[in-house]
């Protein structure tokens, strides 16, 4: 243990109720607020800090990956992770409290179906008993599986119970994705922007990663086929609808094409689908997964409720398919042998009466309203910003027209109480992107027409400094 790595006095408590990554995020945490961590500072590797703790590479992960939502740390691919900010006290920015904060992508928790999953649990608990609180099938309580099947069915993916996976969120089944079928070297196709966790993840496994182009219409076809030539990756992920973080959503001409090569060249992809319920399209039918139209049996689709039900909720769906069912299971039960009994059949209740339909729509409807009103506000921002509108969804991709890069932005906006999440987190060693992505899923509409006028007077702030620069001199837009 090297009692130089300022991470090595967080304690952590093994056999506590509180995760053992929210244990040492809030550590860390603490130590930014008290002075310890300084701004700019370097974080030891993850693998150091997951051996000095004595804790997996995938807990430490997840940590940084909540500290870089908050916009404590930042993170660069080959270099590290470095302290971004100092706060003044729990819960305070720099210039005073949190006015709204635009980089989080979790629900408002008044926005959970609080009421009508107590009833849920209590049913359970009734009925139940003792039972529900043991170890539970590897795969998960059968009657929520059929029920995701009837789910999938309506979204036209025929598959039995058998080959769903219950998960404790999609999280855990990338985790677990890396584990068993990426070895050391092995490699990985991603997106390029993605969702840092992922990135993490993999980077973890010692994979070697490839990152492809993503364009409006899903990923860049030219580039794609260029690094085939070169590398044969076992796995590539992505998500097809409403990408994290730019809101795009593929074609279905990409989507069959990438299908395709999945089969002419071998690999598997994994499909996150963690947003789709939230489009906001006159159409009710949204465009098919990838998974609804694998006739070759090469997705490994993850599902999950967490932004249309609860985060904390901590379950989801691995869809597999069927040469992949018994190693991924292995993981499964190495990983926690198995998620919550209690909370799987509290679903199960909850989604089996008019509740769950009655809370989407409410849902989706005070999530419209709000992305009416950042799509509105952006379109006023111009020529400053550029976006492209999503559809649906719980944030903007947004570019700033002009020399730099969000990251200056970024620290004025953090500063006044509304943080954001610069363009940086999301790309493979970029340092300088002029994107950032804007969210609207925590608080309330009041809060958030508050954030927007703090923002408003940020932006007339960082617009003062510089002269905008044209938008063609700043090269393409994704």
């Amino acid at each position: 243990m090297d009692k130089n790595n300022p991470i090595v006095g967080i304690q952590l408590e093994r056999n506590g109720e509180i995760p053992i990554y929210v244990q040492l995020y809030q550590g860390i945490k603490e130590k930014i607020q008290k002075g310890e961590l300084t701004q700019g500072e370097k974080l030891p590797p993850i693998r150091k800090i997951a051996r000095d703790l004595d804790i997996n590479n995938s807990t430490v992960v997840h940590a940084l990956d909540a500290l870089a939502r908050e916009g404590l740390v930042y993170k660069h691919v080959g270099r590290g992770s470095f302290v971004s900010t100092i706060l003044k006290g729990p819960g305070k920015m720099e210039g005073g409290a949190e006015v709204y904060d635009f980089s989080s992508l979790s629900p408002s928790p008044q926005l959970f179906p609080v009421q009508e999953f107590k009833r849920a649990l209590n049913h359970v608990l009734d009925h139940y008993g003792g039972e529900a609180l043991g170890y539970q099938p590897h795969r998960g309580y059968r009657p929520l599986r059929e029920k995701m099947a009837s789910f999938l069915e309506k979204e036209g993916i025929q598959v039995s119970p058998d080959f769903i996976q219950v998960i404790s969120g999609s999280q855990q089944g990338i985790d677990i994705a890396a584990k068993v079928f990426l070895g050391q070297g092995e490699t990985i196709f991603l997106e390029e922007p993605t969702y840092p966790g992922s990135l993490l993840t993999f980077q973890s496994r010692g994979a070697r990663i490839i990152h492809i182009p993503i364009t409006r219409s899903g990923l860049d076809f030219v580039e794609l086929e260029k690094r085939l030539a070169d590398f044969r990756p076992r796995l590539i992920y992505v998500m097809s609808r409403l990408q994290n973080p730019t809101g795009y959503s593929y074609t279905r001409d990409q989507k069959e094409q990438l299908l395709q090569m999945a089969y002419k060249y071998n690999f598997y992809i994994i499909e996150d689908d963690y947003l789709s319920l939230l489009d906001y399209g006159s159409d009710p039918q949204v465009e098919p997964s990838l998974k609804a139209l694998d006739r070759w049996d090469r997705v490994i689709l993850l599902k999950s409720f967490s932004k249309v039900l609860m985060p904390g909720l901590r379950l989801g769906f691995a869809i597999l398919p069927e040469e992949l069912q018994e190693k991924f299971l292995q993981g499964k039960y190495a990983a926690d042998i198995s998620s919550s009994g209690l909370l799987q059949r509290a679903l199960f209740f909850y989604l089996q009466d008019d509740s769950w339909e009655t809370h989407l729509q409410e849902i989706k409807k005070e999530f419209r309203s709000r992305y009416r009103l950042v799509k509105k506000f952006l379109q006023n921002a111009k020529p400053l910003l550029h976006f492209q509108d999503p559809g649906g969804g719980l944030f903007f991709w947004v570019r700033v027209n002009r020399g730099g890069n969000s990251n200056k932005l970024s620290r004025l906006a953090f500063a006044r109480g509304i943080p954001i999440a610069q363009g940086s987190l999301f790309f493979a060693g970029e340092q300088n992107s002029p994107w950032f992505r804007l969210s609207f899923a925590t608080g309330d509409q009041k809060s958030l027409e508050e954030g927007l006028k703090t923002l408003k007077n940020t932006l007339d702030d960082f617009q003062k400094e510089d002269e905008i620069e044209p938008v063609e001199k700043q090269g393409p837009i994704l």
